[in-house]
This record gives C-alpha cells, structure tokens and sequence, in this order.
C-alpha cells in the first residue's frame, strides 16, 4: 500500500519513515499493552504454560540458522534498503530495485530451485484478482461519489476529513484487503487532498 501511495504521489522513501514510523511505534506500544491486558480466565494454567515453553525451545533447537543462505539474502534486503532510500535524490523506479535484487537473490543463494517453490502463487492470483475487483469497483464511480459524500458531511473540517478517509479504508480493507483498497482509495484521496494540508490525506490512507 505505501509503495503505492508514494508511486502515485511522488513521495520520497525517507519521508514515509519520518512521518508514518512514529506513528506505528506508538500503535505497537498500543498494542502490546493490550495484549497483556487479557482477562483471567484467558490465562493458561502453569502446565500449558510450561509445556508451551518446552515445545517452542525443542523447535528452536530442531531450526539452525543456515547462515550461507542468511548472509547473501540480508544483503539483498540492505541493497533493496539503500536503493529505496535514494530514490529520493535518483531517478531509479522502486519496481526496478526490487526486481535487481530479486534476480541478484536468484543468482546468489545456492539452490534457489528450493525456495522458489515455496512461493504461494495461489496468495498472489487472489491478491491479483482484488486488485481487478477493486479497479472495477473504482471505475463505477462509487468512490468518487463517497469521497463526495465524505468532504460535504465534514464540511472542511480536516480532522473529521482524516478520520473519515481512515473509517473508509478500514472497510474496505476488511472486504478487499489492504493493497487493493489503497489502489481503489487512491483518486477519492486526491479529491480530498485540496481540503487537507500537505500530505496529510496520504498519511491517513497509509494509516
């Protein structure tokens, strides 16, 4: 979803960073105190506890680390890293960087024959297949309508803008999953973006 918003707006890398990391920090120490924060009939007994324990240690003892695969795959990602960061200052297309490294994992790593069969091909022609539902949906005009809708109810107030945009992608990304949703969002976001400072209604969406 963010390679997304930042293709279709031109919006450099380290500034999804700056903008969006502090705000999923918070979100994960949000989370986390929730998560402890469970009733105490949900607490498991000590024996479940402990055999749960057991069974996690035995796994991770049975699962060494193949350090001949995880060195040359780490500096793939360092590569694919470094290449998005300077996509700001360079006219190098994200796509282009993640193929490169791609084909560099293939050539580097031995045996990839093993791993690309791991690949989940059914996850991606249904992830596929939402992005033509959605585009499908987009092309009616249903969402510019709503977008519309959204903007006359909120009378230009920018905070019941953004948290409109925010309750809309939640919707529609229960229904169509989150890349697909932003795809479908992105033109209703633009309508809006005149009634928003800045990039405010792409931190939104993102959100």
């Amino acid at each position: 979803p963010n390679i997304l918003i930042a293709r279709s707006q031109a919006i450099p890398f380290l500034a999804f960073l700056t903008w969006m990391m502090p705000v999923c920090l918070v979100l994960l120490v949000v989370l986390s105190l929730l998560a402890r924060r469970r009733a105490p009939a949900e607490r498991p007994s000590p024996v479940a506890q402990g055999l749960l324990v057991a069974m996690i240690r035995q796994q991770s003892e049975q699962l060494p680390v193949n350090y001949r695969l995880l060195l040359p795959a780490s500096a793939c990602f360092a590569l694919l890293i470094g290449g998005l960061v300077v996509t700001g200052w360079w006219p190098f297309p994200p796509e282009l960087i993640a193929l490169g490294c791609a084909c560099l994992c293939v050539w580097l790593l031995p045996r990839p024959q093993d791993w690309v069969v791991k690949v989940d091909v059914r996850s991606m022609l249904f992830i596929s297949c939402l992005f033509i539902f959605a585009g499908a949906i987009q092309a009616t005009g249903a969402l510019d309508r709503a977008a519309s809708l959204v903007i006359d109810a909120t009378r230009d107030n920018p905070y019941l803008l953004s948290g409109a945009m925010i309750v809309l992608a939640c919707v529609l990304t229960a229904v169509f999953s989150a890349g697909p949703t932003t795809a479908a969002l992105i033109p209703a976001a633009a309508a809006m973006k005149a009634h928003l400072p800045g990039h405010m209604i792409w931190w939104c969406l993102s959100l």
